[in-house]
């Protein structure tokens, strides 16, 4: 916690964009519930959307969850260590640039 707003400023920058562009081309069209783990502030939940998955947000950091800006998007506060979701329940799961933020022990 208490990076949210840098990391909002950070997503505005230069080059970010080629992320999402390669996310969208990566998932595809589609449909079903996704999950994006390690969601930080929704970024791409709205992209995942327009492909026509319904996603869900899940992340460890509550001050990331509260500057999520689509607030019609579902949003988990919790551990990527431990889903909080049943086996074979999603259709797709997504998580960009979290392997940064995983503690490599």
């Amino acid at each position: 916690d208490g990076v949210a707003d840098w990391y909002s400023e950070y997503l505005e920058m230069p080059g970010y964009g080629a992320v999402t562009e390669t996310l969208a081309e990566l998932v595809g069209p589609g449909s079903g519930r996704s999950l994006d783990v390690g969601c930080g502030i929704g970024h791409h939940l709205p992209v995942v959307a327009a492909l026509g998955w319904s996603p869900v947000g899940l992340d460890l950091s509550a001050d990331m969850l509260r500057r999520v800006r689509d607030a019609h998007r579902p949003l988990v506060l919790g551990d990527a260590a431990s889903l909080p979701v049943a086996d074979n329940s999603l259709d797709l799961v997504t998580s960009c640039l979290a392997h940064t933020d995983v503690d490599g022990e």
